[in-house]
């Protein structure tokens, strides 16, 4: 019979297999989401402009500079954008199986855990699938955006760190190289740094626990480092402050009771996007069991529990603190690593064949129910989008004025447009819909802002007005005179998507084409 060690890499192999599977089905046939589509427009500028845009919107900018590079390389078609995403999340499945072996053998014999021959061949084995196959970490594999590259990073400052705390007097280039990659976490995503903080701030109790005569030199490795990656993100920080005030003063998230956070916190362990009866009683015990850990756990359990649990109670505390709910699951995504590992862990540390099977059953009942509902609630079919972007192409005149609702709705419509060789046509949004970060402004090209006034005043015959994802009910303002309603048509795409396009002449212009 194959030993557990021997066979955690076939594990591995199985594990990416059936991590790709679930994540490539209906990957191209999606519509962009406004997220996306804005991720995309992003990614056509000039460094120097993304680098400008950025910091007028509310994220860092490395995830925008590499899409920009790897859209360069192999197009921008829905799935060339989304396999980006795809190969971070295979390359965290990677990480997490390494990360998980490296926890395996600890650096000092009082911290192995029971059973450890075991644990080394199966927990890495168990942290990959479990990772290939976590509902969130699925979805947010197969989205433009920048949550897949965050949690890998998050994986890899992990596993460097622990690779300095085992070199030793040699720890030196570890260091270096984990304060580049946690510094890249934190231009990737704000919410990284509370978990470059929690590795931190294990690395110092690391520190202080070991012999006297390593902790001096052990416990300035770790404040060089922390120092490092301060350094780093240090040109950053005056954008930062500025973009905190812009949320403060203009924050798009309503406000959410404890329902809602724990709504958010069962979806982060599990996947499953359930409203539980409970709220506080599930907050109370999962509290509960990460003090259990800290207190009671192993070294590595420590470092992985650190990093779970740190992010939430940071993002709690900010939250307080700024008045505004800013605890959001994909937020807190790049903490969601550390949990899936530290699950792998404890069901590989089980004592008995029993348990372990009882224990396999629960965590395989939890991911069977989450990756159900992420595959079962995707879409496939025509886009709504991309129906409207043919029907503009075809039948915009020169000289029609196509007035998109808000920034984010041109972001989709002009994604598709520029696959249906409508490139060159030009479209525009009211002023008083370009607000706010929502608006996803920060995207928009010269000139596509015009104001409300100058939309019923200027010279073109028809003004052809775009809604993506209205209510079946919405209908815009109807057009002063002389100006007429002549055409209304709602594209009709999968998971409720549409596209209200609305057709306005001045008295006596042309009828558009049927």
């Amino acid at each position: 019979m194959r030993s557990p060690v021997r066979a955690a890499p076939v594990v591995l192999g199985l594990a990416l297999l059936a991590g790709s599977a679930v994540r490539v089905e209906h990957l191209a046939s999606a519509e962009l989401t406004t997220d996306e589509a804005f991720s995309w427009r992003m990614s056509t500028y000039p460094p120097r402009a993304i680098l400008s845009r950025t910091a007028a919107d509310v994220h860092p900018p490395l995830y925008y500079l590499v899409l920009a590079g790897w859209r360069g390389l192999v197009g921008d078609s829905p799935s060339a954008l989304r396999s980006l995403s795809l190969l971070f999340g295979l390359g965290t499945v990677v990480v997490g199986y390494v990360v998980a072996r490296a926890l395996e053998t600890p650096a000092r014999q009082e911290d192995r855990i029971p059973g450890s021959g075991l644990a080394r061949g199966t927990a890495a084995g168990a942290a990959a699938v479990l990772l290939a196959l976590h509902a969130d970490q699925v979805a947010h594999s197969r989205a433009v955006r920048m949550y897949a590259m965050g949690v890998l990073l998050a994986g890899l400052s992990a596993w460097l760190m622990l690779r300095a705390l085992a070199a030793g007097r040699r720890a030196a280039a570890w260091w270096a190289a984990y304060a580049v990659v946690a510094a890249a976490l934190c231009y990737t995503h704000y919410y990284g740094a509370f978990t470059v903080a929690a590795e931190l701030a294990f690395a110092a109790m690391d520190a202080w626990g070991r012999r006297e005569r390593a902790r001096g030199p052990d416990a300035v490795a770790v404040l060089a480092a922390g120092a490092a990656v301060a350094g780093l993100f240090a040109p950053w920080l005056p954008v930062l402050r500025r973009q905190a005030a812009r949320v403060s003063a203009d924050y798009w998230i309503r406000e959410e009771g404890t329902d809602a956070t724990a709504r958010a916190l069962v979806r982060w362990i599990c996947g499953i996007d359930w409203w539980p009866p409970w709220p506080t009683a599930l907050i109370v015990l999962i509290a509960l069991v990460a003090l259990w850990t800290l207190w009671r756990g192993d070294r590595g359990q420590r470092f992985l529990a650190l990093q779970a649990v740190v992010p939430w109670v940071a993002a709690a505390a900010l939250s307080a603190s700024a008045g505004r709910p800013l605890v959001l699951e994909r937020y807190l995504v790049f903490a969601q690593f550390a949990l899936v590992v530290w699950l792998a862990r404890w069901w590989a540390g089980l004592d008995s064949a029993w348990s372990r099977s009882l224990g396999a059953l629960a965590l395989g009942a939890l991911v069977a129910l989450g990756l159900a509902g992420e595959v079962g609630g995707r879409s496939s079919g025509a886009s709504s989008a991309e129906a409207g972007a043919r029907l503009l192409v075809q039948a915009v005149a020169p000289g029609d004025l196509v007035l998109a609702n808000a920034p984010r709705d041109l972001d989709v419509v002009r994604y598709y447009l520029d696959r249906e060789g409508g490139r060159a046509m030009t479209m525009r949004c009211p002023a008083s819909r370009s607000v706010g970060h929502l608006s996803q402004v920060s995207s928009l090209g010269e000139g596509e802002i015009i104001d409300d006034a100058d939309v019923w005043s200027g010279t073109w015959p028809r003004v052809w007005r775009i809604r993506l994802h209205p209510t079946r009910k919405w209908r815009p303002d109807p057009p002063p005179a002389p100006w007429r309603v002549v055409m209304t048509h709602v594209f009709e795409g999968p998971a409720s998507t549409r596209l209200y396009v609305e057709v306005s002449e001045r008295a006596g212009g042309p009828r558009p084409p049927r």
